[in-house]
This record gives structure tokens, sequence and C-alpha cells, in this order.
């Protein structure tokens, strides 16, 4: 069991360290190409898209990998498969023809709006779920870098000027759903068609919607401050808002598939009872978000002016503010996962999730309307932040009986002051040395790394030996 989660996070860590890799290759690229006003664009069209999307997919990937994960046989999994599909299939389609009524209405931008019909039909199509209920996530692992590869390869051969903003749009959405196409080969190799079961139908569907309403909250807040910030600031402060927030979003993406391979495995110990295991995995998720969070947010604190400046250009200065507002929301979103989504949603507590989730996003869309006038980006930062913390407080309130809070405070505690070291051991280098801007940068980011893992070798940290350990065993 435990070599089949490690195998699972690390099939999960490699196609995260593909994400990361790619748009540091494509970031650059399109920022400087298609310029921050076309970018702001597309980050405002996607903001509409994105929201229409959400309403496809009903959070199928939370509730139907749980529910994947308690199956006992190929013929009961069948079952749950297309009952549960069914619902996400008759979703998706009453989703796009209101998408297309809603395009019809619109005047700017149309031909974008067409376009993401293909993202629409990506989450159509999407049962990732059932990979990750299965718990084989080498499948999608192969399938999404296959995908990202071809991606990478269009936009440098397509992508030559603002004027290549469709392309864009159509590089990525036509991507994603061929993507979607390739994983259904897998997945009828697996199962079986069987016919949904009205009764089964119904009984999952009010479920399917207590998973899907804090999955509204989260992702429709984070959208809606993109069009107040578009709508009373203008796309270039979209653009700036949206560069800055890709960046820390590809970093939360080594965190998140935390959740991937813990929710079926928590839910499946929660069923049999087995409440020791699950509080085990909550120690060791808590835990190795706090490890991984801390050095990297320090690290953006002491390398952002210069990152932001090399990696999108002068042209998105303004977005070194936005970065480092949000560089904390990378510990929040990773403890969000651990908390919300691992425990409280694993152990089928989706009203106390949606509360945490609904009551952030709406303080957070007051803080955006009042403030976004005058702050623009800015506000939209801190909004997006303060979101995520009162979400977390929340949800520590729910689950603190359940996991070791003390121990858990004491890591969290020891992770943030080693990145306070690291951060104190690299922040003022470039200037005390004058180094150039480049090699300070990749010389800061070395060091750092060798002062933090310094202190854990030294304070024989014990998360971190066990995971070299694992891994060395591997091998």
């Amino acid at each position: 069991m435990k070599n089949k989660m490690i195998s699972n996070y690390l099939y999960s860590l490699i196609y995260q360290l593909l994400i990361t890799v790619i748009p540091i290759i494509t970031l650059p690229y399109t920022s400087r190409v298609l310029g921050d006003k076309m970018i702001g664009i597309d980050a405002s069209v996607m903001a509409y898209v994105q929201i229409f999307a959400i309403f496809c997919i009903l959070n199928v990937a939370n509730y139907g990998s749980r529910a994947i994960a308690t199956t006992k046989s190929k013929e009961q999994t069948s079952q749950v498969f297309w009952n549960i599909y069914t619902i996400q299939f008759l979703a998706s389609v009453a989703v796009i023809l209101c998408y297309l009524v809603f395009i019809s209405t619109v005047k700017q931008n149309h031909v974008y709006y067409l376009i993401h019909l293909f993202t629409l039909g990506s989450s159509l199509l999407d049962i990732s779920w059932y990979f990750y209920g299965k718990e084989e996530l080498k499948k999608t692992t192969t399938r999404n870098i296959m995908v990202r590869v071809v991606t990478l390869i269009c936009i440098f051969l397509f992508i030559k000027s603002p004027d290549d903003l469709w392309k864009y749009i159509l590089i990525n959405s036509l991507s994603a759903f061929i993507g979607q196409i390739v994983l259904w080969k897998f997945a009828l190799k697996d199962i079986i068609f069987m016919k949904p079961q009205k009764s089964e139908l119904k009984n999952n569907f009010w479920p399917m919607i207590q998973y899907f309403l804090p999955l509204i909250a989260s992702q429709i807040y984070l959208n809606v401050n993109r069009i107040i910030l578009n709508t009373f600031a203008g796309p270039t402060e979209v653009g700036y808002y949206s560069q800055a927030s890709k960046i820390v979003r590809m970093v939360i993406g080594f965190i998140t598939p935390l959740s991937a391979v813990f929710l079926p495995r928590i839910a499946n110990e929660f069923d049999n009872k087995n409440h020791v295991q699950v509080r085990r995995y909550m120690d060791v998720s808590a835990s190795f978000v706090c490890l991984i969070s801390f050095p990297i947010i320090f690290g953006l604190f002491a390398i952002g002016n210069d990152f932001i400046a090399l990696f999108l250009g002068p042209e998105f200065l303004p977005s070194i503010p936005v970065l480092k507002i949000l560089a904390p929301s990378i510990l929040l979103v990773g403890l969000a996962n651990v908390f919300g989504v691992q425990l409280l949603l694993a152990t089928n507590q989706p009203k106390k999730y949606t509360f945490s989730v609904t009551l952030g996003a709406i303080i957070s869309l007051i803080i955006n309307y009042i403030f976004v006038g005058r702050y623009g980006s800015i506000a939209t930062s801190y909004a997006e932040l303060a979101a995520e913390l009162i979400g977390l407080i929340i949800q520590i309130y729910f689950v603190y009986k359940v996991i070791d809070f003390s121990s858990f405070l004491k890591n969290m505690f020891t992770y943030a002051f080693f990145g306070f070291i690291m951060f104190l051991s690299i922040n003022y280098l470039p200037a005390l040395f004058g180094w150039p801007r480049t090699m300070g940068l990749i010389l800061q980011i070395v060091i750092g790394g060798i002062v933090y893992f310094a202190l854990l070798l030294v304070t024989k940290n014990k998360l971190f030996y066990t995971l070299v350990g694992k891994v060395l065993s591997r091998n």
C-alpha cells in the first residue's frame, strides 16, 4: 500500500515537474510576444469560461475518486463509473448550451469564446477522477506529459505576435480536449458498459452537489475577482495579476498531488473505521506541505524582483508586489488541501468544507470590490490571500481534534524558522557581492537550497530522512 502511494505521488510529481518546466519556458516567451494587454484579455476571457467549466465537472474529481476507491469488483466499479459520468455528461451538455447562449450576446472577443468550446468539451470528457480513484496515476501522467509536450512545441511554432492570441487559445483548449479522448481509450479497457440506474443517479446527484458547492465558492470567487479587476482596472492589470498568479499556482502544483494520492486512501481507511491510520496520513501530509512550502515562500520573497524581471520581462515589473503578496497562499492552499480536501471531503463532511470556502470567498469578493478601483491587482491579490487564510482557519477549527495539532504547530514553526534562516542567507547576496542579475538569481537558488537542506540534515528531521530513505530504497 505504502509503495503504491509513493509511486502515485512520484507519478504526480513527475507531471508537476513537467508543467513547472514548461511554463518556465513558455511564460517568458508568451509574456514578451503577446504583451501585457493580450495576456490580460486572455485571462479575462478565461475567467468567464472557467465559471461555465466548473458547472460541467460538478467537482466529480473529489466525489468520483472517492466513490471509485470504495468499490470492490469490476462490475461494481463499472456501474459506479457510468452512474457518475452520466450526471457529468448531462450537466456538461446543459452548460454548453447555456454557454452558446452567453457567447451569442458577447460583443467583444467573440472568436476567443468560440474557441473555448473545446475547453468545455474537455470538461465534458474528463474522467481523470476514475484513475485517481483506482490509484492508477501512471496513465493520467503519461497522457498529460504527451499533451503538454505537444502544446509546448505548437506554442513556439505558431505564436509569433499579439495577433496570434487566438492561436494560443486554440492550442491550449484543443490539446486539453484531445488529451481527454486519450484517457477514454485506457478507461474502456478496464470497465464494461452498464446502463445507468435511475435510482443511483438521484442518490449520486445530491451528494455530488454537496461536493460541488465548495468548488463553486473557491473557483467562482477567483474568476469573479478577475472579472471585477478587468471591469474597474482594465485588462493590463489583469495581466499583471494573472502572470504572478500563474507562477504561484505552478508552485502549488508540487503540493496538490498529495490530495490525489491521499484522498482515495483516506476514504478507504475511514470506511474501514481505521481512524488511527487516517490520523497518521494527516500528520505526514501536513508536515510535508510545510516542509515544501516555507522555503519556496521565503525564496520568492528573496528573489521575486529579479525573477519577475528575467522571467516575464520589464513590461511585467508591476507583477512583483502581486507575486510577493500571493506567495503565502502556497502554504495556505497546501494546508487547505490537507484539512479540507483530504480530511473533510474524504471523510464525507462536505458541508463543513463548503462553509469554510464560501465564507472566505464572500469576504474576498467584498475586499476586492471595495479596493480594486484604487489599488488594482494589489487589491485582488490581498482579497485572494484573505479568502485562503479565512477558509483554512475554519477548516482547522473543524479538524483540530482529529489531528495531532501540537505536533502540527511544532513542525510548522520549525520549517518556518528554517525558511527564514534561508531567506537571511540569500536575500542580500547579490547587492553585497555585485553579482549580475542572472548569475545572482541562480546562485541564490542554489545557496538557499543548500542552506535549507543542511538545516534539515543537521537537525535530523524525521520526515526528511524518511522521504530520502524511501527514494533511495526505490533505487
